[in-house]
């Protein structure tokens, strides 16, 4: 008996994001961690997180989360390390909807005897990853 393999693409074709960008997901992190009119603060935020995964991505190369916040320091605003990369994997989830067409898909693919491995060269641990494809009915 032959098997089939179909290999999915986890992030915009599987999971889809609310904000669009994920680069939206900081602007939303800065609006849980910043008063209201810290504009200056929310700015060097973004900017720093944004540097803080290209720094990353000259060091390794595909870094997580962990690896890009070692090159993030969120003490100048008075955050802890941990707390931040909770916050972006929270507000990641809040964000994070299944494509209704993809879950088709991948249950009839499914039906036909094919076995679906998905990938990603995203940042989040895959546990995570794992826990949403899960929630949505993507992985079994």
């Amino acid at each position: 008996m032959s098997r089939n393999y179909v290999s999915i693409d986890v992030f915009d074709t599987c999971l889809v994001r609310r904000c669009g960008m994920p680069e939206k997901i900081w602007d939303l992190m800065c609006e849980r961690l910043f008063e209201k009119n810290d504009f200056r603060g929310k700015l060097s935020f973004v900017n720093s997180r944004e540097n803080a995964e290209k720094l990353a991505s000259i060091e390794y190369r595909y870094p997580n989360i962990n690896e890009i916040y070692d090159f993030f320091d969120v003490s100048q605003w008075g955050f802890e390390k941990e707390q931040v990369a909770n916050l972006e994997m929270e507000i990641e989830e809040t964000e994070l909807f299944p494509n209704p067409y993809m879950l088709e898909r991948i249950s009839k693919l499914r039906e036909k005897g094919c076995k679906i491995f998905f990938v990603s060269d995203m940042y989040l641990p895959s546990f995570f990853i794992k826990r949403i494809l899960i929630k949505y009915g993507f992985c079994l």
